[in-house]
């Protein structure tokens, strides 16, 4: 599956093409020596890319969707925890970075309570 830098790419470029086919559509159709079949092959371009927008933007929203959740996920776990165990959790993510800085994964914990962590020190 596509990445959400790559599906929102696609959907500039598709967005592009359609604004495209929209202008050439309006210049045909104004133009009096265009064909009706010129028009109508333009009409059902216009159509195509138009679905296809549609649906690479229902794509972007929906893994939009599940990023923000899971990341309201873990604030409301991390929110959940008392004071001590923010405490031990800060610590341990400052440890973890210490000792192995490349394979750090960032955490919710970096926010205010990782600097209030400083002051318990």
């Amino acid at each position: 599956m596509p990445t959400l830098y790559e599906l929102k790419q696609s959907l500039g470029m598709i967005g592009q093409q359609l604004k495209q086919k929209n202008e050439e559509l309006s210049q045909k159709a104004t133009d009096p020596n265009a064909s009706m079949d010129d028009i109508k092959q333009l009409e059902t371009e216009k159509a195509g890319l138009q679905q296809r927008f549609e649906i690479v933007e229902r794509q972007v929203s929906d893994i939009e969707a599940k990023e923000k959740e899971k990341v309201k996920d873990k604030g409301e776990t991390y929110q959940s925890l008392n004071d001590d165990e923010k405490l031990v959790k800060a610590k341990a993510e400052f440890y973890r970075h210490a000792i192995l800085p490349t394979e750090f994964e960032k955490t919710i914990c970096r926010s205010t309570t990782f600097i209030t962590c400083f002051t318990y020190w």
